[in-house]
């Protein structure tokens, strides 16, 4: 998806969301200073979202909870240039001319419905992306409660409700079970 979308800001805010798992508000958030490439982690402890009113206000990300989530390598080279020659408390993630990013000014900047088509996924939303991050985590070995953590849930049903941790498990349980009863195996006692 990322190579259908051309180099820039919105290509970096995109990286952002699917390699750390932020939610779109909170990665339009995130403050040069919340960005540790050193420790290889992105301290995540505001969100933007619109109150009643129609302004646009900063607020505790959802789970009320701060977290660090993970730098991965291939994530490195967006934020470098999403931070280049920035203060410590100007925002990552901007729009071309510095401007507050949001997820209607990146769907209609990356032509969204094309990327939709592109992808054959009529259903996909910006926040389709944080669950990527999930789902790699898994499919990496990454225990349950740290994904928790990661991706902020205040449950861990919810975590694994966002992976395929559930839909492989009779497939992992298939595995384990052959493995009794493979041949020079004398099975269960």
């Amino acid at each position: 998806m990322l190579g259908a979308v051309p180099a820039g800001p919105y290509r970096n805010y995109l990286a952002g969301l699917i390699y750390t798992g932020m939610r779109a508000n909170e990665a339009a958030a995130l403050q040069v200073g919340d960005v540790h490439l050193d420790a290889r982690s992105i301290h995540v402890h505001r969100s933007f979202s619109t109150d009643l009113a129609g302004k646009i206000r900063e607020y505790t990300p959802k789970s009320h909870k701060e977290r660090d989530v993970p730098i991965p390598a291939a994530l490195v080279p967006y934020l470098n240039e999403a931070i280049d020659g920035k203060s410590r408390e100007a925002l990552v993630f901007t729009g071309p001319k510095g401007g507050r990013i949001n997820g209607s000014n990146v769907r209609r900047a990356v032509k969204w419905d094309e990327l939709k088509t592109l992808l054959a996924r009529s259903d996909y939303r910006i926040h389709d992306l944080r669950h990527t991050l999930a789902t790699l985590l898994f499919d990496g070995g990454a225990a349950a409660n740290d994904v928790q953590a990661i991706m902020g849930h205040s449950t861990l049903q919810m975590t694994e409700r966002y992976s395929r941790a559930r839909s492989d498990a009779a497939r992992r349980g298939a595995e384990r079970l052959d493995g009794l009863f493979l041949p020079g195996n004398n099975g269960p006692s």
